[in-house]
Formats: structure tokens, C-alpha cells, sequence
């Protein structure tokens, strides 16, 4: 359970929230850079017993089988090519070549975001693999002078176009007592008294210092296959005091929309230390006048984050050089209105029953070639 043994060190800036007036953008988009990815999905019953060691169970037998994959269009740090989507499906080793005509895109739930659709009337196979290409850019993060975003005040009233991220969501239970509960007493009811900017960096890092890491977030299997996110929740994190990286971010949100601070979960893809294509997760909040601000708590961990000031710049929050190297694909770990993907979260979803299924498992490839950088923006 969460530690409310102390109020949030930001209280005693209390006299700080004035208007200010900015005259630049005070969060910037720098460096694109371009990429190619491919998002490839094996679902098989071929289920493994032991490194690459496998046998085939039984057989898939669906009808009218939707498949869904969120698409960022516009994000507050990248942009997708809608016209450079491309899909392709495979029953066992056949590729189907009508693929086209059962494919669509159409309008996402939340603002500036899109579903790709693949629709298959039957399934009568071991093997059902599917991909979608499509070229994205993504931006890093400048923000000039930090101590601007210190002098937003609360707004009157939220745009309306992120009242979304204020809502709960599946593993971000933020209208949960624990969460607004919590915020109350650390807040001792002035939290409003304090720039929205640094109340989010102090519920940030009381997320951050209360929630202990378990593993790196990623399950993958002994031969080397992603099965797709470790992620249980914001509330089974709190209450347990440990989680992956995904429920570290899970209660950051939480705490944030439970505070009344617009934030989101960005979900995509990037390369990791070892060079290996991966997914990854990190956090947005909005701010009035200014936009969202990225932030990473697994990163933020690591920065020396309990001693640093919430008037301090933060490796890990706001300016982001290596933002460019995460290529956002959505706002939910598994789309909203699909049934969960097998296993694990990974982006995906369709209108499958776990039910209807047979014993088997998903693999998740994943393809990422960069076509270079472009001149700053």
C-alpha cells in the first residue's frame, strides 16, 4: 500500500500559481526522424515445450473474425503516413490475396487516433499470422525554459479534446478511492494552490518512490519471442507496492487523472540496448498553453529523482532527447472495446471469446528501419 507518511515536498509552493504570459512555444518538437515499421502478430497452436521444441495441438475454427490495431495519426511528438498502411494475412503458409477489400481504416475513440480493421469470414488453420507496415515520424522533446510551465495555472475548464485522459481506463483505475484518497491527504486539500506542473512532477515522484520494479516489463519467452506487455494494473500495483515498468506507469496516470491532471499512457515501439526491436511505454500529462509533456518514471527512477526539486530539470520528464527513438502506436495497452489479446497486453485486439479458442499462444515480430533524420523543426 502506498506510504502517506509525508505531504508532497510541492506544498510549500503554495503563492507560486499566477498567470504567466508565453511568449514561445515552450514545448518543442526537434530532430524527426523516420521510420518503416512492420507489426507482425503470429497466433498459433503450436504451443512450446522447451526452447524452440513445439507441437501442434489442435486447429483454429472462427468465422467473422475482426482484428483491430490502434493507430496514433497525430501525437503530441509523432505523425503516421495514413497512405503508407499496408496489411497482409496468412492462414498457415497461404498468404490471402483478398486481403484488400477486407481491410479499412476508421475514426479512433480518443481524438486524432484510428483503428485499423482486418476482416476474416473464416479460419480453419494451425497458424493465423497477419501484419501491418506503415511509415511514422517521431520528434524529441526541447522545452526552452522549463521554469515557464511553473507559472501555468490551473485552467477554469479542460479542452475538451483531453477530457478523455481524464477518465479511467482498463489498468489505469483512476477514479479508484486509493488513488483520490491518497492525493487528499498528501495534498492536506491544497493542491490547486500549487502550478499543475509541479504538482504533476511530485505525484510522479511519489508514484516513482512508493512502487518497487519488478523485471523490465516485456514477457518473452526462453527461445526469444514477445508474448507482448507485463502489466497487472495501477491498483494491484499500489496496493502491492511493486509491479513492472507498465504499472509503474499506470499509477502515474492514475494519480495524475485522480488529481484532475490530464495524462496518458503512450504505447509503441523502439530499439533496445541490445539492438533488439521491442515495445515500450512511457507517459504524457497536458499542461494549459503548452501541450503535453512526455515523461518516463523507469527513467526517472534511475536519475536520482527523491533528492532532486520539483524546480529542477528531470532526466526523464520534459525535455526528452531520445524521444525520436520511440515510435508511438496508441493510448491503450490493448484496444478499448476488443477482447484482451492471448496471454498478455500487445497493442492488438479482435472480437474472439478466450472460449471460442483452442490452446494456443502469440508471437509478436517486429520490424523497424530508420530512414534517417531530417533537419529540425
Amino acid at each position: 500500500m502506498f506510504n502517506i507518511a509525508q505531504t508532497l515536498t510541492l506544498m510549500t509552493a503554495a503563492g507560486l500559481n499566477q498567470p504567466v504570459a508565453i511568449n514561445q512555444p515552450p514545448v518543442q518538437q526537434v530532430k524527426d526522424r523516420i521510420y518503416n515499421i512492420s507489426f507482425q502478430v503470429l497466433v498459433s497452436t503450436r504451443i512450446y515445450t522447451g526452447g524452440n521444441v513445439g507441437a501442434y495441438r489442435s486447429s483454429f475454427n472462427l468465422s467473422d473474425v475482426e482484428i483491430k490495431f490502434p493507430i496514433i495519426a497525430k501525437g503530441a511528438f509523432s505523425q503516421t503516413d495514413l497512405e503508407s498502411l499496408t496489411a497482409q494475412l496468412w492462414l498457415d503458409a497461404d498468404e490471402d490475396p483478398n486481403l484488400l477489400s477486407r481491410t479499412r481504416l476508421e475514426p479512433g475513440p480518443l481524438p486524432q487516433t484510428h483503428n485499423a480493421i482486418i476482416l476474416i469470414p473464416l479460419v480453419r488453420s494451425q497458424d493465423l499470422r497477419w501484419q501491418i507496415k506503415m511509415t511514422v515520424k517521431a520528434w524529441s522533446c526541447v522545452i526552452p525554459d522549463e521554469s515557464a510551465l511553473s507559472k501555468i495555472t490551473w485552467p477554469q475548464q479542460w479542452p475538451s479534446e483531453v477530457n478523455p485522459y481524464l477518465q479511467p481506463q482498463l489498468f489505469i483505475e483512476s477514479d479508484q478511492a486509493l488513488f483520490t484518497e491518497t492525493i487528499e491527504k498528501l495534498s492536506e486539500g491544497t493542491l490547486r494552490q500549487v502550478p499543475p506542473f509541479l504538482a504533476a512532477k511530485d505525484l510522479i515522484r511519489f508514484a516513482v518512490k512508493n512502487v518497487q520494479l519488478t523485471g523490465d516489463g516485456i514477457r518473452m519467452e526462453e527461445h526469444g519471442a514477445i508474448r507482448g506487455f507485463e502489466v497487472q494494473g495501477a491498483v494491484n500495483a499500489a496496493q502491492e507496492g511493486r509491479g513492472s515498468p507498465n504499472d509503474l506507469l499506470c499509477v502515474c496516470i492514475a494519480m495524475l487523472r485522480a488529481a484532475e491532471i490530464p495524462a496518458r499512457p503512450v504505447i509503441g515501439l523502439t530499439e533496445d540496448e541490445r539492438g533488439r526491436n521491442t515495445l515500450i511505454s512511457w507517459g504524457e500529462f497536458y499542461l494549459p498553453d503548452a501541450g503535453w509533456i512526455p515523461f518516463d518514471p523507469h527513467e526517472l527512477r534511475g536519475n536520482g529523482l527523491r533528492d532532486q526539486s520539483v524546480y529542477d530539470r528531470w532526466p526523464g520528464l520534459g525535455a526528452m532527447k531520445d524521444l525520436n527513438r520511440r515510435i508511438p502506436i496508441t493510448y491503450h495497452f490493448t484496444p478499448p472495446t476488443s477482447t484482451p489479446t492471448i496471454g498478455w497486453p500487445a497493442i492488438w485486439g479482435w472480437n474472439v471469446q478466450p472460449n471460442q479458442l483452442p490452446r494456443c499462444s502469440q508471437q509478436i515480430i517486429l520490424s523497424i528501419v530508420h530512414q534517417g533524420q531530417r533537419s529540425d523543426q
